[in-house]
């Protein structure tokens, strides 16, 4: 097919999740040599992030252009109020089409690799979108627009290159095999953009690297391991993060590389947020919550025993190792495994004594009410009940303090319906947010409220699930074209800036829906006349 476009006027390349000190201290120290060249050329900054309350909503803020309140994306499962469950997020009924789309139904061709938390889309258009290959998030078998890509792709690269993440009872070589998986799938994605660029000409050409992220979370520490490592292993396991980031750099070289040095052409580098030791005390929630909801000391110490038992089948899953469940479960098809975690996460309760109750956490908590008129067995009354609830359960956990040093453990409690007033989708959120101290989860020996008494951590010196690492609020940029000084800064900016700045460098109209400002220190003065 003739096309009046050729090689990429503008390129974004997203180092996922990749932490910006991290990033500074590789460039500083010389194991991102390629990354360090092109700051260089360009500049760099920080960026805060859209999704500070929370973590799970900075993809679908940058897919979309919008905060959560509008895009209603806060975990990779959605709260179902009729039928009290989880399910999983359909994209059809939130506003979570891709800026891309309407860019390419435009007249704009932009190609797009492995982009997190994307879903198929419904209409054809003239351009590439891929997803669900290498990517870290797992929510759809790989797809591809036009399906004839996919095939390519297949029989030219390879099949999905990584699974699930692991998670549960880790052990170290467990851990390696998986720093083994996370290197091989970034040499994939780097040879699949090289060639994507060869094969498909464009306009705006997106690509992300996923190999940043699934690291930060399973081999920022040993904090996830269930056993100790042997000393061999864990010299393996101390150098494994930067071991990834330097993979990472050597994939980006080969991107620019095939990019080339176009001067009318705008180069974009980025992480939407950043990586640190994991601080969610999310597993003690539930218990916290039931103390502040009915004015009661903890019964127990253990924050475990607030997990209800769903009678033998329940006993039967608890016997099998978490690891060997996910591993059985990540050879299934994504929609049998939704399906396997919604039954598991099925809350069993008596809705008529339930004030109030937590929803699936990842780095924040959630608490959502039990509201008339919206949960099909509401209980709470909209207005003065709901907003005096509200106070009493953000007074309660807010007394909650680290048990060893007194510091407070939750250090904010916030209300949706003020963080988005008037937002179209917080109905279908949490009810409020709970934001954790910055201390590492496995340096927590538990909590203590001179009200509710004490619930101690679960799994003391470690962190159950296997994630070590876990999500900062800061990401990063770095940008080079003609209009941008060498070793320039550019600070000062959000995430969701991003998404009106890729419209407006390949002179396209910013999307009524987004939220952001485009970046002016990027354009070139050509587009300085606002569309």
């Amino acid at each position: 097919m003739q096309t009046k476009f050729s090689r990429p006027k503008v390129a974004a390349i997203i180092l996922d999740s990749s932490d910006a000190a991290l990033i500074e201290r590789g460039i500083d120290e010389g194991w991102m040599p390629n990354l360090a060249r092109f700051r260089k050329r360009g500049g760099y900054g920080r960026l805060t992030a859209g999704s500070d309350q929370i973590n799970a909503s900075a993809w679908p803020g940058f897919i979309t252009g919008q905060h959560a309140g509008d895009h209603g994306v806060w975990n990779y499962l959605t709260w179902d109020a009729q039928s009290l469950t989880h399910v999983p997020c359909a994209p059809k009924e939130q506003n979570f089409t891709p800026f891309w789309r309407a860019l390419c139904q435009q007249g704009h061709r932009c190609v797009v690799l492995d982009v997190p938390r994307t879903y198929p889309p419904e209409e054809p258009f003239d351009g590439v979108e891929f997803g669900g290959w290498g990517t870290h998030y797992k929510l759809t078998d790989p797809y591809a627009q036009p399906e004839s890509f996919l095939q390519w792709v297949t029989q030219t690269i390879g099949k999905e290159p990584i699974g699930n993440e692991p998670g549960g009872d880790l052990t170290a070589s467990v851990l390696l095999a998986e720093l083994q998986r996370i290197i091989n799938t970034t040499r994939l994605q780097a040879e699949l953009a090289v060639e994507t660029l060869k094969r498909e000409p464009c306009e705006l050409f997106i690509a992300a690297f996923s190999g940043p992220h699934r690291a930060g979370h399973m081999l920022w520490d040993c904090t996830g391991l269930a056993t100790p490592p042997t000393d061999e292993q864990r010299e393996q396991l101390d150098l494994a993060l930067q071991q990834v980031y330097t993979e990472t750099d050597a994939a980006l070289g080969r991107v620019l590389h095939a990019l080339g040095q176009d001067p009318d052409a705008t180069t974009l580098v980025f992480s939407l947020h950043g990586m640190g030791p994991n601080t969610s005390l999310a597993d003690m929630l539930p218990q916290m919550l039931d103390c502040v909801l009915h004015d009661k000391r903890a019964e127990t110490n253990d924050g475990l025993t607030q997990k209800k038992k769903k009678g033998l089948l329940s006993a039967v899953r608890q016997a099998v190792p978490l690891s060997f469940r996910n591993a059985v479960k990540d050879a299934l098809p994504k929609s049998v495994q939704h399906q396997l975690t919604m039954f598991w996460r099925k809350q069993n309760r008596d809705w008529s004594t339930t004030p109030a109750f937590t929803l699936m956490a990842d780095l924040q908590g959630f608490v959502r009410i039990n509201l008339k008129g919206r949960e099909s067995q509401g209980i709470i009354e909209p207005g003065a009940e709901y907003d005096a609830l509200c106070e009493k359960i953000i007074a309660g956990l807010k007394t909650f303090v680290h048990a060893d040093t007194g510091k407070p453990a939750v250090v904010d409690v916030q209300r949706m319906d003020e963080l988005y007033p008037d937002a179209e989708r917080v109905p279908q959120m949490p009810d409020l947010v709970v934001q954790w101290s910055e201390r590492p989860a496995a340096d927590c020996i538990g909590v203590t409220s001179p009200r509710y008494g004490t619930i101690l951590w679960p799994t003391p010196g470690r962190i159950a699930d296997g994630r070590s690492g876990h999500h900062r609020t800061r990401g990063w940029l770095a940008a080079v074209n003609k209009s941008i000084a060498p070793n320039s800064s550019i600070e000062g900016y959000d995430a969701l800036d991003l998404p009106p700045t890729l419209c407006r460098l390949i002179n396209a109209p910013v999307q009524d829906t987004m939220v952001g400002e485009p970046i002016h220190a990027l354009m070139p003065k050509r587009y300085s006349q606002v569309i």
